[in-house]
């Protein structure tokens, strides 16, 4: 009867072990698998660039990776806080010359500025909400909500699948999304060592692009004086945009090529002559 009571609890106690190694091999594989599937999510941040799937005053701040968390944490929510700014006024002037050399015409010259309320940063800053944070390699990704302005629903400008955004090409297709209530540009930047840098400029190239098409005062000179004859200067293009006011600016979605050589941002603005 001892011996009968040993063996069973022996058995049991083999089971048990049993059990839960197989448990634990389960508990490991199913850990393991959620690993990857973040890993795999992780791996680009282009997925969560897309700001119109969130409410309107939802943000996407971005940082570059750094020694410490906290710091890497406030950069992005600076980038919202700046972005908050210029949603609510910036004005920008860009000055483009180009001329032609014995009719070739050298690379335009751009001067460009961008102005908006900045020493309200620290004040916008009070009232962001981190919704979510995302780490990569080249950049930190923080979701963040300006909880002093309602909650609005965007007009969801769709993606297809992981394959790059059709507004890239086509930005007139936002257009026809939104309405003519809408001003809309793209803003592209090259290949940066850093991604946020490229990311910085895109954002300010799509407010440059509405403000062209917005107001632009465009020159051609023909330059007879003798000095630009002795250079061989024959004509000139001279584009002004001066003083140029958005309302409502907005990054509502941005993408980086896979390879890092170009970085693409899609800016709306309001339209004020049809709507504040």
């Amino acid at each position: 009867m001892f011996l009968l009571k040993c063996w069973v609890l022996k058995t049991e106690t083999m089971y048990l072990i049993l059990f839960n190694k197989k448990h634990l091999f389960f508990s490991l594989s199913f850990y393991l698998l959620i690993i990857m599937v973040q890993q795999v999510f992780a791996n680009h941040p282009n997925e969560i660039f897309n700001n119109s799937i969130f409410s309107s005053n939802v943000y996407v701040g971005i940082s570059p990776r750094m020694l410490r968390k906290e710091r890497e944490l406030e950069a992005a929510k600076r980038h919202i806080a700046h972005q908050i700014a210029m949603r609510e006024r910036c004005i920008i002037d860009i000055n483009v010359m180009q001329v032609s050399i014995r009719n070739f015409n050298t690379s335009p010259i751009t001067d460009s500025h961008l102005n908006y309320d900045d020493p309200y940063i620290d004040e916008i800053l009070e009232n962001i909400e981190v919704i979510n944070i995302f780490e990569y390699n080249e950049l930190i990704v923080l979701i963040g909500r300006d909880i002093s302005k309602p909650v609005i629903s965007n007009t969801i400008i769709p993606r297809h699948g992981g394959s790059r955004p059709r507004w890239i090409d086509n930005p007139e297709w936002v257009r026809d999304i939104l309405g003519h209530n809408y001003f809309v540009g793209v803003g592209i930047a090259q290949r940066y060592l850093r991604y946020y840098r490229g990311i910085f400029f895109a954002d300010q190239g799509a407010a440059q692009a509405i403000a062209s098409e917005k107001e632009t005062f465009t020159y051609t000179f023909i330059d007879n004086s003798s000095a630009n004859r002795s250079a061989n200067i024959e004509t000139g293009i001279l584009s002004l945009t001066e003083n140029v006011e958005l309302f409502g600016f907005y990054i509502i979605d941005r993408w980086i090529e896979p390879d890092g050589s170009a970085y693409y941002s899609l800016g709306i603005a309001y339209n004020r002559g049809l709507v504040r």
